[in-house]
């Protein structure tokens, strides 16, 4: 487990963190959100030793980060954004390197080991140069694994991975989550819903929400009423008359300009829908679809931090 324990950290004048307290849940995958400047990648880099924090703390398996940051980087792994490739190498020799730095026993054995791990197995002669973003994003995760930590902190793992990558990384990362704490940011808010087990919404320096999905879902209102109309039948208009259904308690329009539609996510008082179907027949706004939708991650994050991504 890692429990993080109000931290902050200045830059001059500037306030990145102003008081991180959190606590990470072990052999889950748990993803790390928020918007750029919010300090996903600072909190990132304190969790590895690569930068103290102004004040506070944290401990990863009871080891303080601020006391002993040489105990804390034999117990985790890191991928940063950009993995630390050595183009002119191949795979084995790479990984050999790596590992001799970081006095790893039987090296040959755990080489194989982590290949095998992350899908990679059998290409230990393949050049670095030549491998694609998913073929080096997997030798980054293999170079994070080789001392077999128990905690990996990856900074946006699925950056530039085309789909058939990402669905590669995530199966890789499943994996991986079976054994051991995952931390990971992202801005693909879609892949955290697939693969994260719990989220932590970070903003303005602060951790603003965090739990499971439906935990996330419930603090935002559950589950909504949605319909959709042609964008013909859309006007600012029609969403203050729709405002005055009484079951209506509040209407907000997300636009599909791809086919041409408004969908309009909206709380009902009562859980009947009745009376709003009713509305629309009697105004004469023909329905392309509707019904009941749970929150999706993006639905929480634009609740909670108010911004588009």
């Amino acid at each position: 487990m890692i429990v993080i324990q109000n931290l902050t950290k200045h830059f001059g004048s500037v306030d990145v963190l102003k008081g991180v307290h959190c606590e990470i849940p072990s052999n889950q995958v748990v993803g790390f959100l928020g918007v750029n400047g919010a300090g996903k990648t600072t909190t990132m880099r304190i969790l590895t030793t690569a930068l103290k924090p102004s004040t506070g703390t944290a401990l990863i398996n009871n080891i303080n980060i601020v006391e002993e940051p040489e105990r804390v980087r034999q117990t985790i792994g890191y991928l940063p954004e950009k993995p630390p490739l050595y183009p002119q190498l191949k795979i084995g020799q790479y990984l050999e390197f790596l590992g001799g730095l970081r006095g790893v026993d039987n090296i040959r054995h755990k080489i194989g080991a982590v290949l095998e791990q992350v899908g990679l197995i059998g290409k230990e002669d393949w050049y670095i140069h030549r491998l694609s973003k998913g073929y080096r994003q997997r030798l980054g995760l293999a170079q994070a694994l080789l001392h077999d930590p128990s905690v990996l902190i990856l900074d946006e793992p699925a950056s530039g991975l085309d789909p058939s990558q990402m669905i590669e990384v995530r199966s890789v990362l499943s994996r991986l989550a079976e054994n051991r704490t995952v931390l990971l940011s992202t801005h693909l808010l879609t892949e955290a819903e697939r693969l994260c087990d719990h989220n932590i919404l970070l903003h303005d320096g602060v951790v603003a929400t965090q739990g499971t999905l439906k935990e996330l879902g419930e603090r935002v209102g559950g589950a909504y009423f949605y319909v959709e109309i042609s964008e013909e039948d859309w006007s600012t208009s029609l969403m203050t008359q729709l405002s005055t259904v009484s079951s209506v308690d509040s209407v907000q329009p997300l636009t599909n300009t791809q086919s041409r539609t408004v969908e309009l996510k909206i709380r009902l008082s009562k859980v009947h829908q009745g009376e709003l179907l009713e509305w629309f027949r009697a105004n004469h706004i023909s329905l392309r679809g509707y019904g009941w939708k749970q929150p999706t991650l993006e639905d929480i994050f634009l609740d909670v931090v108010g911004v588009e991504q």
